[in-house]
């Protein structure tokens, strides 16, 4: 499916296989379990982690994204379950993470907690994503960000400097 969607959607200096894995992660269909066995995934429960290709083409395509666009971007994130911080924390979501750079968007899918946070690690997806109005810009997993404020359901975070992925990815390298 997301394989045929792309074939009229540019590819902008990705490969096909790089702006497929974009869309597909955007879609309905993959984003919940390609999360959860993102957070569930690492470590000792690696071989058994069933998303080794989209995982390596996904976090290879926002690198080259990011690489041409080095803009960082002042993004929301809405959601349905309250979230639990202390001022001063540092977090991360731990996974990929869907952001918008639109209030009204990211409140849409959620209420509960707002996060509203600068992202530079994050890349904008639009051109690649099924939900194309969105304003999507994609946090990858291991940004790290810094509570800076808290008022009722709203969670201003900063983005930390020096973060980076410690995995050196070999799945799904072409040779």
């Amino acid at each position: 499916m997301a394989k045929m969607a792309m074939k009229n959607k540019p590819l902008k200096g990705l490969t096909p296989k790089q702006a497929t894995a974009v869309y597909a992660y955007s879609t309905k269909h993959i984003y919940t379990d390609f999360n959860t066995a993102v957070r569930n995934g690492g470590g000792k429960n690696y071989k058994a982690f069933p998303f080794k290709a989209l995982h390596f083409y996904l976090t290879d395509a926002l690198k080259k994204l990011k690489t041409k666009f080095k803009n960082c971007y002042h993004v929301y994130r809405g959601v349905s379950k309250p979230t639990k911080v202390s001022l001063g924390q540092i977090i991360r979501f731990g996974q990929f993470t869907s952001t918008s750079r639109s209030l009204k968007v990211a409140t849409g899918y959620g209420t509960a907690t707002v996060f509203v946070m600068k992202t530079c690690r994050g890349t904008l997806i639009d051109d690649y994503s099924w939900f194309i109005k969105n304003e999507e810009v994609l946090v990858p997993p291991f940004e790290r960000f810094q509570v800076v404020a808290v008022n009722g359901n709203q969670i201003n975070l900063k983005p930390l400097p020096k973060t980076k992925s410690i995995y050196n990815c070999l799945a799904g390298k072409e040779r």
